[in-house]
Formats: structure tokens, sequence, C-alpha cells
């Protein structure tokens, strides 16, 4: 019936005269050139291929479906512009919609509470006219074509979904500036007078309170919603199989032995957490500010014996008689001040080396990545740094104490984590629940301390917006790490110690500098990473290689990595230690080493390398997820570490020396190697790692021979590198700087190419990123944002973020301020920029490009697509379920988002009735006056 009175009309209209304008143009209006190409009362031609596939489509229920909807959106442009022109037609209605969309705004500010459940309910309900608005046109079309394959009603059906659309855009665009507009100027309102701001507080408090029955009443509501969602979560994502819980003997046996070797934290700590805490920290302080000086006690007036920076001494002037003897006993490595070790070789009979070598010169073309562009950069983190006094930290820790009871207070959602991480939380409740005694506080205060800080600050996203974008930092990197597992076939949850992204905090670390308490299998599944509270106003710069290092000893060190014992030993004697000295001519002879006697280079090889796994594998991994993860180490430990004496206020020289001692010694690390590599070793260990991992990328080869000349040229003078004895003053095991050099190259490949059983036989080089790839787009975004900086611009034009993840802007950061430093002319040129000046520009640049991923959801394991379950139904039907519940487990995320467009989704339901009333009286005229026609 409706398709003949369609046609009917269009007939009438057709055959109407001439002189008829209104119904004319009624027709030209009405039809498109999809109509009058198809209608064959219209058109002789015969109909093309295309026409007869459409049709052919079109006898098909789903077919006509497909066909409205794409017709439909090839027509939104045109029916925007009628969307327009009806507003313009109509400017009573328009004025009406405008009116109600600034009353909707102004009362959604007056009547509704900032945050919380009754403005989460309200914002639900109101989206239902925003969603119907939208969904309308497509529900009419498909009803006006569900019966009939008639092209001129398809073509009809599109054209009116079309205008539709449009008109909803429209309405759209024009109402919401008007209505947020209205809620802004009512707010200010309130805000003006006393009894505004008194208003303003006894609503806050009357819809959010459990001291009355509304406030009761939507707080019940949330947690209700919350309890039951959460139980239909787990039911449709299944629960992981139950750890047997442990006491809490077990659980502090667990962190003693995963933190100990970790951070070679000390057992003989005070009962009381503050001092624990204390006392942990104090090793992290050797291996930062105050190492160098620490190594400096224990070496006294061997330090120069030790570096090679003196010419060998004469046997008398070295030892006393009655130790000469030792000397012929084969051993090379120059020892203690008492003990009978050679000199080390190749000192012979050189000159003395000069202590305060000059930096340098860099190769042509390599202006940015030199000592003294790094050296400048180093001074200023220095020197910002300095400038937070410990009264301000401890000013900012209580004021985040005071301020995060009063927003979790306010807010009645959840901060905006994984799920996982709550089961994180239910199992920390656990451990502080069994926390009883003063020796319970020793050893577990500090991580419980950790996460409560941790939790604090996620309480306060808009006064620290800071640690949201942490956080999403560190859900992104997991998340590719994850995709790239799974992407191989392995289980994440089979192979990392804890599946949740660790999450971070800004923390008063006590000069520690950034570290990681890494999860506990059977206390924790969550990692927890420190950045110095010191480093948070440098946050566009600081982040760049030091904390995917960080991340790196969770994600891969946590279990991933621990070669099985069958394994170990081969590899690192045979495939790196062996074939590095066989390379090389270097002879394994016998070495001394104070406190253990002697053993053959090999070995004492061998046990550096376990003892230092941890860091040197956080290191390669950090240099795979960020290629700026060398100089990074260059810019940090140059502010930490001694300038020489040349230059008081100059970049401190990278340490070539480190400590071992009983402190340090465990079951994997006899001698008690300190854990972190040499500094400048380190900084050419990244490099070997970008090297291995380019792919034969030129550029990316050329920025790796950067970073070994920078090492190189950063570092202490001597020959030696040096390993002091903690536990006797004066005695060291020195080893020449190229004999250990030579065994990066092995220890990489060794590391990157192994096929590891927790990997099913895969390597790390297949899990981790090609450096080809992520290199130039890390280059080419620091480019930008270093020519942002030096124009004062504060943010990057055109930026694309589906080209960039927030890894490729903590880490392009960094680069860009060295290329802006190093664009500098002479300090009294034209255009010169002070370092600290472009830091700040830098920052501010990052800031705004990582304040466009704080909403973004970086999806948890187990969202990958159906395909990588193999396909089968089992797996389909199981991948809906997980993916169902993870939606419904979100609830409470969602009703933060419903909270946070309250007010939006209220000003459109106000365009929306206004809408719905002008049609109905309009519906009603034309009854009227076809009744009177009549």
């Amino acid at each position: 019936m409706s398709d003949n009175r369609n046609n009917s009309s269009e007939r009438d209209l057709l055959q109407a005269p001439a002189d008829k304008k209104d119904a004319s143009d009624a027709l030209h209006s009405s039809l498109t050139v999809n109509d009058f190409l198809s209608s064959s009362r219209l058109s002789s031609v015969p109909k093309s291929n295309a026409d007869k596939t459409i049709e052919a489509i079109a006898e098909y229920q789903i077919g006509r479906y497909a066909i409205v909807t794409a017709e439909g959106l090839s027509l939104l442009p045109q029916g925007m512009l009628n969307g327009v022109k009806h507003n313009w037609d109509h400017p009573g209605e328009f004025g009406l919609k405008m009116g109600m969309a600034a009353a909707f705004g102004i009362g959604m500010r007056v009547l509704l509470p900032k945050a919380g459940a009754a403005r989460a309910l309200a914002g639900t309900l109101m989206s239902y006219f925003m969603v119907r608005d939208a969904a309308a046109p497509m529900v009419q079309a498909f009803h006006d074509v569900s019966g009939t394959n008639d092209m001129n009603v398809i073509h009809g059906a599109a054209k009116n979904m079309a205008d539709g659309w449009g008109l909803f855009a429209v309405d759209m665009a024009a109402g919401m500036p008007v209505g947020i507009g209205a809620e802004r100027l009512a707010g200010r309102a309130l805000g003006m007078s006393a009894t505004g701001r008194a208003f303003d507080g006894w609503k806050e408090d009357f819809f959010t309170s459990d001291k009355n029955a509304v406030g009761r009443f939507f707080n019940w509501s949330a947690r209700t919603a919350d309890a039951t969602t959460d139980a239909l979560a787990q039911k449709l994502i299944g629960r992981a199989e139950e750890t047997p819980s442990l006491t809490i003997d077990q659980k502090l046996a667990a962190i003693q032995r995963d933190l100990k070797p970790h951070h070679a934290a000390p057992g003989d700590v005070n009962p009381r957490m503050a001092s624990a805490l204390d006392a942990y920290l104090q090793h992290k302080r050797w291996h930062k500010n105050q190492m160098p000086e620490k190594i400096d006690a224990l070496l006294g007036e061997n330090a120069a014996l030790a570096e090679g920076t003196t010419p060998r001494p004469t046997l008398a002037e070295a030892t006393p008689a009655s130790q000469l003897r030792r000397f012929a006993d084969g051993g090379t490595t120059a020892g203690a001040r008492g003990s009978a070790d050679k000199p080390p070789s190749g000192l012979g009979d050189k000159p003395p080396v000069v202590v305060d070598k000059p930096l340098e010169a860099a190769p042509p073309g390599d202006k940015a990545t030199n000592a003294d562009t790094v050296g400048k950069m180093a001074v200023t983190v220095r020197e910002e740094a300095g400038q937070v006094t410990e009264t301000q930290m401890k000013v900012d820790n209580f004021r985040e104490t005071v301020q995060s009871p009063l927003n979790q207070a306010m807010r009645d959602g959840k901060p905006p984590l994984d799920p996982g991480h709550w089961e994180n939380n239910r199992a920390l409740v656990e451990l502080a629940d069994q926390v009883r005694t003063p020796e319970h506080v020793q050893q577990a205060g500090f991580l419980l301390e950790h996460f409560r800080v941790a939790n604090t600050q996620l309480g306060i996203p808009k006064q620290l917006p800071e640690i949201v974008d942490l956080n999403q930092y560190s859900r992104s990197v997991h998340k590719n790490l994850m995709d790239l597992l799974v992407k191989n076939g392995i289980k994440p949850e089979e192979v990392l110690r804890g599946t949740n992204s660790p999450i971070f905090l800004i923390f008063d670390s006590n000069g520690a500098g950034p570290y990681t308490i890494p999860a506990i299998k059977g206390v924790t599944d969550t990692a927890v990473i420190v950045l110095p509270r010191e480093y948070r106003s440098m946050l566009g710069v600081h982040v760049a290689g030091v904390y995917p290092h960080e991340l790196g000893h969770d994600l891969i060190f946590g279990d991933l990595l621990r070669f099985p014992e069958n394994l170990r030993d081969h590899i690192l004697k045979q495939e790196v230690v062996a074939k590095a000295l066989s390379d090389r001519g270097i002879a394994d002879v016998q070495v001394e080493v104070p406190g253990h006697g002697k053993m053959a280079k090999s070995e004492l090889f061998t046990k550096i390398l376990r003892a230092q796994a941890n860091e040197n594998t956080a290191d390669m991994f950090g240099t795979a997820i960020d290629p700026n993860t060398g100089l990074s180490l260059a810019v940090l430990l140059g502010s930490l570490r001694k300038p020489g004496a040349g230059g008081k206020s100059g970049p401190g020289q990278l340490e070539t020396r480190s400590m071992y001692g009983r402190e340090f010694v465990d079951d994997g690390n006899p001698l008690g190697i300190e854990a972190h590599g040499i500094d400048s070793w380190r900084i050419k260990t990244t490099a070997e790692t970008l090297r291995q991992l380019s792919n034969g990328d030129k550029r990316v080869g050329a920025y790796a021979d950067s970073l070994d000349r920078l090492a190189d040229a950063m570092r202490r003078p001597g020959e030696n590198y040096v390993w002091a004895n903690m536990d006797q003053q004066g005695q060291f095991v020195s080893v020449p700087i190229k004999e250990w050099d030579a065994i990066i190259p092995h220890m990489v490949r060794a590391q990157l190419e192994t096929a590891l059983p927790a990997l099913n036989g895969k390597t790390l080089k297949q899990v981790y990123p090609d450096a080809s790839k992520t290199f130039p787009r890390i280059d080419a975004l620091a480019d930008q944002m270093a020519a942002a900086a030096r124009a004062g611009e504060s943010t990057v034009p055109k930026f694309d973020k589906g080209t960039h993840a927030p890894e490729d802007i903590m880490s392009a950061g960094l680069s860009a301020w060295m290329k802006a430093i190093s664009a500098n002319p002479e300090p009294t040129a034209p255009g010169y920029v002070k370092p600290e000046i472009l830091l700040q520009r830098i920052n501010q640049v990052s800031e705004s490009l990582r304040a466009q991923y704080r909403d973004d959801n970086f999806l948890p394991p187990g969202t990958l697509a159906p395909a990588s379950l193999g396909g089968t139904l089992t797996g389909t039907v199981s991948f809906m379920s997980k993916t169902v519940g993870k939606v419904v487990g979100a609830q409470p995320q969602l009703r933060q988002k419903f909270e946070h467009w309250a007010p939006r989704t209220g000003i459109y339901s106000g365009v929306a009735l206004t809408r719905d009333l002008s049609e109905s009286l309009r519906l009603k005229e034309e009854e009227a006056s076809k009744l009177k026609g009549n």
C-alpha cells in the first residue's frame, strides 16, 4: 500500500501543470541522481551490470539493508546541508532547541552533583534520547525497505536516513556549545556568592553522603551494580586457577627471596617500617648519586692503580717483599694493597694517563649525540633536580595524602585500572590483614607502602595527571608485549610472573633514583615502579629509556628469561665468554679475586654475567622498546656521577667502577657482584642491542656507533674496569676495558637468539619490536618536537595518534631536547636558547601530546581477535564469553564515562525533546489542515 501511495504521489507531481511551481520544486528536492538514473519511467537507457547487481542484492532483505545504509552514508554531506536548511527555514524551532540546550545545561549544573552515582544515572537515562535520535533514521529506513525491493523506495529511504543523520549532526554541533557555555556560566554564577557555594556543597553532600536517604540510595545502587556485574563478569571470564593461599611466613619468605637478590635489600633492618624502607633504599643510593664516593672510600689510595691511570709501579713499590714471590704465579689482575696480584696487563712503561682528558670531538654529522651536548643535558638535569628540596617533597607527600581521601570520598567509582589490578589489591589487603608483628612490618611494610601511595595517587588524576600518563604508558607497553607474545603462540600467563601492567607512583626515593618492585608469586600480581619526586617536572625527557628498563625487570625477567639450569652454564661459558676470549685472543689466565682466591678469567666473567643478568636483560628490553635507552642512561647517570677535577660543575663522568662483597651474595651470585653493569659498559650494551635488532638499517647502526663514542667520551679515564671489595678497604679486581667490552656482542646475541623453552622454542628477537621501524618513527617525532620547542610552540601540529603510542612520545622527548640544544648557536649569538628553557618547552610539548591518550583504553591481555584462538567453535565461544564478561566487568568505568558525559547527554536531551515537540505540533497542524480541507 505504501509503495502505491508513493508512486501515485510522484505520478501526480509529474503530471502537474507547469504553473504549479511548488509541486515541481517538491519533486526536484525529493529526487536524487540515483532516482533519475534508476527510474525506468524517466530513462530508457539500458541497465548497467552494476544496476543489475544492485537489484539482485535488493532481492534479499539483508541486501536492502546494506544498500540503504551505504547510500545513506554517501548522501550524508547533502543531509547535513539539508539539516542546516531545515533549521534556517524553521527559526522558531531552532531558537527553541538552542534555548532548551541552554536550559538543560544550566539545570544539569545546578541540580546535579559534580560526580557520583546520581550524576551517572542522569547521564545514562538522558543518553537514551541521543542514542534514539542517532538510531531513528536507520531504524525507519530499514522499516521502509523491509517489505519491498522497489529501488525508488530504497533510494527515498536512503535520502531520508541521510537527512535524519544530517539534522542530528547539525543540532549536536549547534546545541552542544550553547549548552556547555550555559553550564559553565551557571557554575561561575554559583561560585561567585557564598550562598551559591554553600548550595553546591549541600547538593554534593545530599547526593553522595550516607547521612541521608537519597545519598544512601545512590551509593547502595552503585555498590549493588558493581557487585552484580563483577560476579557476572567473573562467571563469563572464568577465574584463573586459584593459587593456594599462603601463610604470612610463606609470603615474607617470597618477598625476601625475590627482592633481596634483585635490589640487594638488607636483612638486618629495624622493625619499624620507616627504618626498613630507609635501609631498603640505602643500597639504591649507592647505585646512584652516592656510589662514586662509596667506591672512592673502598679503593682508597689504590684508586689510580686499579683504574690503570698510573704507570705500572715496580714490584718493590707495589708490594711488601714477603709477598713478591706471589706475582710469579701467573696472575694478571691488578690486586689490592697487600695482595699478590700482577698489575693490569697492557700498562707496560706507558706515561701516566691524563685523568681529566678532554671530551672527544664528534665526527662530522654527529653533532647531536656527542659528549658535549649530552653533558649539557646532564648538568641541566642535575640542576633542575637539585632545586627540589626535601621540604618541598615532604609538603607534596602531605598534600597528596590529604587530597586523595577527600577526593575518593566524593567519587563513586574505581580508578581507571584494568580489572586484574583490583584482584591484586585484594591480595594486598589480605597481606596487610596478615601483618601482626613488628617483624612482619619489617619485611612487608615497605611493599605495602608503595602500593598504598600508588593507589592514593590514582585517586587524584586531575591534581596528578603525570600518574595517568605513566600508567597509560605502562599499559601501552604491556599490551604491545602481550600482543607480540600471543602472536608468537605464547600464553602470557604461562611465562610472566605478573600478567597485569605495572603501576607507577611518584615517590620520595631519598636519592635512590628510579627502581622497581616486581610482581612476587603468591603475594602480588603487579609490579610497582617508582619515579622519584624530583623528576616529576621533567617527565617529558626523564621517562625515555629509564622506565622501559624498569618495566623490563617485571615484564621480561620475571621468569621469562631465567635460562634453565642446564642451558645457563653452557650459554654463558661457551656461547658468550669462551667465544669472546677466543675472538679477541684473550688468554684465560688465573685471576686473584680478593676474598675468594684464584679463578680462571672465564669463570670470573661468567659469574659477573650471572650476577648482572637481571639488569642486563632490563637494559636490552628497554632498548628494544625505546631506542633512546642508552642516551637516557648517559643523561641520568651523568647528572648523578661526580664531575672530573677539571670542571666541578660539569657533567659527571660515567663510572668505570663497581663493587662486590658479602652483602650482595646469594645463590646465583657467590661473589656478591653488585647487580648493575658498569655505566659506560651499559651504554655500549644498548648500542649493540640496537645493532642486532636493526635488520641492518644504516640509520640505526649510525646511531648505535654514536652511543659507543659517547660512552667512551663521557667515562672516567683509565684502561680498566674495577670492582672494589666492600669487605676489605683497598682490595679490588680489575679487568682491561677492551676485554670486558669484548663480551658485549656475544652476550647480546645469546640473549636475543637463544631459543627459550618459556617462549615455546621462540627467541626474544622474535618477540621484541623491530628497531628499523621504531627508531625512524621516534626520530621523526623528535625532529618535530625539537622544532616546536625552538619555535616556542606548545605542541606538534597535525600530530597523528594513529601513528604513535605513548611510549613514542616519552622516548622522542629526550632526543628532541638533545636535537634542540645541538641546534643552538653560540650563547652570545641571536637565536640561542638556554638548555633549561628548551627543557621547559619540550616538557610542555610532551604534556600536550600525552594528554591526548588519557582517556584511551589499552586493553588488558585476552582481548585479541578470535583468530588467535585457533578459529575453533569452542575458542570462538570462549572468546565471546570473555569479551562480554570484560564489557560487563567494565560497568564501573562506563559509569564514570556517563558521569563525565552527563551534561552533554542532558543538553542533547533538551534538543531532542524540543524537536519531538515541534514535530508533534507540525503533524497535528497537518492533520487539522487535512480535516479542514475535507
